[in-house]
């Protein structure tokens, strides 16, 4: 085992050991249950110390090698006898979350639409008292046959019939009855939309404008540089050419110059061996 992992594990078992320490004080003072007030925080608090329970068992399983078997069995215990303590505490204090509230019932029922209609009164006419029924017309059947026995013979009159009246014309002139208000709601539904809609066309022209000037710049842009390429392609071309015609030019000099040094040479030896040899 290198010395690394020796350090890590000797770090280990003394942080343990002092997890273990405060844990038994927390046991014995009772710190979890410190928020008696507030049952949702004493449960938060007993819930973080089995927290820490699990994680000094976690320790405890990475140095058990390499410490004596008797004080990793003790350590064992303890944290077994803690972690029951703590669970019984977290049973005790759990609260059950309340049930959210129905969707429904905080909307209430649905009230009836009220529609008020317009009933134009049927103007009155004065009855001749010709057309008017007699008083014994108006009197009940029961009333006729107590004052007049005779009367038990003779035919009941009919009920005058009242004339109804036309829905056509009990409805004021010019007004409609309101809509419902699902067709109230999908109208106002479609003029949004409209609304949305032409905005969006709007935006859109204006987007169309923004870019053909943009466009429009950037043409003037692009059509100068293709110009300054073109004119740099005739110069470069144009120079090639006369560097072309430079170096067939200069390669012929310069042969003619190799030439002339040779007959040169060739002429002075030959002198010198004419003069040598007579």
């Amino acid at each position: 085992m290198s010395y690394e992992s020796q350090e890590q594990l000797r770090h280990d078992w003394i942080n343990l050991q002092r997890i273990v320490k405060h844990l038994e004080g927390a046991v014995l003072n009772r710190d979890f249950l410190s928020h008696n007030a507030d049952r949702q925080a004493a449960w938060l608090a007993a819930n973080k110390t089995q927290s820490t329970v699990k994680h000094a068992k976690g320790l405890l399983e990475k140095v058990k090698d390499s410490q004596p078997s008797s004080s990793c069995y003790d350590i064992q215990a303890t944290l077994d006898r803690m972690q029951k303590t703590f669970e019984d505490a977290k049973n005790d204090l759990y609260v059950p979350p309340p049930r959210p509230r129905s969707f429904l019932i905080s909307k209430g029922l649905p009230r009836p639409a009220v529609h008020a209609v317009n009933i134009k009164p049927e103007p009155t006419r004065n009855i001749p008292e010709a057309e008017l029924l007699p008083s014994e017309a108006l009197m009940s059947p029961i009333e006729r046959l107590r004052d007049d026995p005779i009367s038990a013979y003779t035919p009941v009159p009919q009920p005058i019939e009242v004339p109804q009246y036309n829905n056509s014309s009990a409805v004021k002139a010019g007004t409609t009855p309101d809509r419902p208000a699902s067709l109230t709601t999908s109208l106002d539904t479609q003029e949004e939309l409209a609304e949305q809609l032409a905005q969006m066309g709007h935006q859109l022209k204006l987007n169309a404008l923004h870019l053909a000037n943009s466009l429009a710049r950037e043409k003037g842009i692009i059509e100068g540089a293709s110009e300054k390429l073109e004119n740099n392609l005739g110069n470069m071309t144009k120079e090639r050419v006369r560097l072309r015609d430079h170096s067939s030019k200069s390669g012929w000099t310069t042969w003619i110059w190799l030439g002339v040094i040779l007959c040169v040479i060739f002429a002075w030896i030959a002198m010198f061996f004419i003069i040598r040899i007579t």
